[in-house]
């Protein structure tokens, strides 16, 4: 009422009338810190979460493949892996294998209908990495279906999540439309969105001397880097130039040798890949152990507050 007599524009402002809003927010602080991968169809998002699981969980492809929202949390210990789907009626119905999550998940095996009819697939992980950790994987901007296009923005405006994980090919990536589609869905995200550019290795092979961080076509004045950080520029935290398939592998090697994470060859390999550089950021928000989880989650809330506040006022 307050917006309406000071003749405030609601219609570019609908979080104003929007009555839940504030209940999602409060509920937000009091659980678990969601990083949300949005990009374009086959912009390497899948390939980027596995990456971070060091195994291959989603099933990328160069063709659309996700239709639905699919959110990775931990499982409680001790207790087997195992996937639901929320519709959105709001029921849960279990599946019966995590395989046939992750075929309903993909375009080419399920009916639109169906896919269209469900808000979410939840995979319940024995992941330690998933710790007060939550990730969300949205289909892509692009895609044939515009339904399901529509799907990721409608989820992206109503999830509270607090860091936003933005995937590009560097051949891609100055897309203004894509910036365009985005926009509006993250205009009061400011500092709340990593650009990853990804692939950055492709055809580098073992060349160790090869950086991305001094490639001109990388980080020069007319490279992806510099061209993200000035149209993204107010929602934007930093740009990470990432290899999904190195990241993923060197991932695994290190859990099976942990001591590998004190080989001073093999840390250079995940610096170089861009997953290093990811977990500084991470750590630099949550801490060595995940214990300021709690602190970055108020902050991201109280950011988002500041983002409609100023939004208002201008």
């Amino acid at each position: 009422e307050l917006a309406r007599a000071a003749k405030i524009d609601l219609a570019r402002f609908p979080t104003l009338v929007d009555l839940g809003w504030l209940d999602r927010v409060l509920q937000r602080t009091s659980s678990s810190f969601t990083i949300i991968v949005i990009g374009q169809v086959s912009a390497g998002k899948s390939s980027f979460i596995n990456s971070l699981l060091g195994r291959k969980l989603l099933l990328p492809s160069d063709r659309p493949t996700d239709g639905v929202v699919s959110v990775l949390l931990a499982a409680s210990p001790g207790e087997p892996e195992y996937a639901e789907k929320v519709l959105v009626t709001g029921e849960v119905e279990r599946f019966a294998t995590v395989d046939d999550a992750k075929k309903f998940l993909r375009q080419q095996d399920t009916a639109t209908e169906q896919q269209l009819s469900c808000r979410e697939v939840r995979f319940h992980l024995q992941e330690p990495w998933l710790r007060h950790l939550r990730i969300v994987n949205t289909p892509g901007l692009g895609d044939r279906l515009q339904a399901f296009e529509k799907a990721t923005l409608q989820y992206l405006h109503e999830d509270e999540s607090d860091l936003v994980v933005w995937t590009f090919f560097p051949e891609a990536a100055a897309n203004s439309a894509e910036v365009g589609v985005f926009s509006d869905a993250l205009s009061r995200r400011r500092g709340a969105v990593i650009g990853v550019v990804t692939r950055c290795l492709e055809g580098k092979g073992d060349d160790d001397a090869y950086d991305p961080n001094a490639d001109p076509s990388l980080v020069g004045d007319t490279g992806v880097g510099p061209w993200l950080k000035t149209n993204l520029g107010k929602y934007l935290q930093d740009v990470i130039f990432y290899d999904s398939h190195v990241a993923r592998r060197l991932v695994q090697r290190m859990r099976d040798n942990p001591e590998l994470q004190t080989d001073a060859v093999f840390v250079g390999q995940l610096e170089r890949c861009g997953y290093a550089k990811f977990q500084r950021t991470l750590t630099g928000s949550l801490g060595t152990d995940r214990e300021r989880v709690q602190e970055a989650r108020v902050a991201s809330v109280l950011k988002r507050c500041i983002g409609h506040a100023v939004s208002v006022a201008s």
